[in-house]
């Protein structure tokens, strides 16, 4: 008796093992996970299109009713736990792919941790890249787009405006195959020009449109890994 317990014992450590070996940090009960998120790093400005790869993510991408739990929920956690919520493109999203966009709010320089939720159900942090640091987001100066000089400040509807910043590029439309300066990024919504073939800094010619009056922010996009 006691040699088919420990025979019993030994086989089921071995099926343990090799369930630990074959199934590996990734899995969970759901069976989700991430396995990598690009870009890892951006403006932040807010409005970076991130993808984040893996499997088991949610079937269901829309609900009739807000309240239940149902679709995918990206978090970005900084190291001293401020979560921001993402927006997340259900349209572009299935089962190994979520889009989200990166939040307004966050700091200038800064690393988030990626976190994710499938149906209320939040992915552990060894399931998403291994437990690694891979599936962060840093933000970066380095790649927000500016606003420098606002001119005029004020006038009637229809008038002229011109911005002046970091604009990083001024290929406006995928006719054209790159910017001035190479760079292969649109700039969304605007026509544009930069300075020289060799600068990030631009001037952004626009009318304003409708008759409301008042007083209204400026902002502008830029595809990744820029953003607003």
């Amino acid at each position: 008796m006691g040699a088919e317990v420990n025979i019993w014992m030994s086989r089921s450590l071995i099926l343990c093992v090799l369930m630990i070996f074959t199934v590996g940090p990734r899995s969970l009960c759901n069976g989700a996970y991430v396995s990598s998120i690009t870009p890892t790093s951006g403006g932040y400005g807010g409005q970076v299109k991130v993808t984040i790869s893996g499997s088991g993510f949610s079937k269901e991408q829309f609900s009739l009713y807000s309240g239940e739990n149902i679709g995918n929920l990206v978090y970005l956690v900084n190291a001293h736990g401020r979560q921001h919520s993402c927006s997340v493109q259900k349209e572009g999203s299935n089962q190994n792919r979520i889009i989200f966009y990166t939040p307004s709010g966050l700091k200038s320089k800064d690393t988030y941790n990626v976190k994710v939720a499938v149906d209320g159900q939040r992915i552990e942090d060894k399931s998403i890249c291994g437990g690694k640091s891979s599936c962060s987001f840093s933000t970066q100066p380095l790649f927000t787009p500016t606003i420098n000089v606002l001119t005029p400040q004020s006038g009637i509807p229809g008038s002229q405006v011109n911005i002046s910043g970091i604009l990083f590029t001024d290929r406006y439309t995928t006719d054209v195959a790159t910017a001035t300066n190479g760079k292969i990024q649109t700039l969304l919504r605007f026509g544009i020009s930069l300075a020289n073939q060799d600068s990030n800094y631009g001037l952004i010619e626009c009318k304003t449109t409708g008759a409301s009056v008042g007083f209204f922010n400026v902002s502008f996009l830029v595809d990744l890994p820029y953003g607003r």
